[in-house]
């Protein structure tokens, strides 16, 4: 018997952002019997409007991140296993956003004393919030 291209995809592909500018790919491996041959890594491909990447992925991976992308877009991702003799079948497109581009910070005070006779309010402890989008403050 010929070996032969994988006749299923890769199944459970998730994605989700892990930045504004990056998203994480993760899926399940196609099951051995599937393969049809020796896998030699996956094909994991992504588009926004007309423009399509392709990546190539090792076959020891289930996860992939993807960086440099733009900055609140939606994009779709698809992935397909392959041996030497061709790539399978695609899985159904999914699709997930990048973040918005937004700063929080968060800073602590030390607490100082209180002039409190109860034990539990004997200490004030000051939590102070800016919370940037955009670059200005809300």
């Amino acid at each position: 018997m010929w070996p032969l291209v994988p006749d299923q995809a890769p199944q459970n592909v998730l994605a989700f952002n892990t930045s504004s500018t990056s998203i994480n790919v993760t899926w399940q491996p196609v099951a051995v019997g599937h393969v049809r041959g020796i896998l030699l890594g996956y094909r994991l491909v992504y588009q926004h409007l007309n423009e399509e990447v392709n990546v190539t992925v090792s076959h020891q991976s289930t996860r992939q991140q993807i960086v440099g992308l733009k900055k609140f877009t939606v994009y779709s991702f698809s992935i397909a296993a392959f041996t030497s003799k061709g790539t399978g079948p695609f899985s159904n497109s999914i699709d997930c956003s990048t973040d918005e581009d937004s700063e929080c910070s968060i800073f602590f005070r030390s607490h100082f004393p209180c002039t409190n006779s109860d034990p539990f309010f004997n200490h004030l402890l000051i939590f102070y919030f800016n919370i940037y989008k955009f670059s200005k403050f809300i």
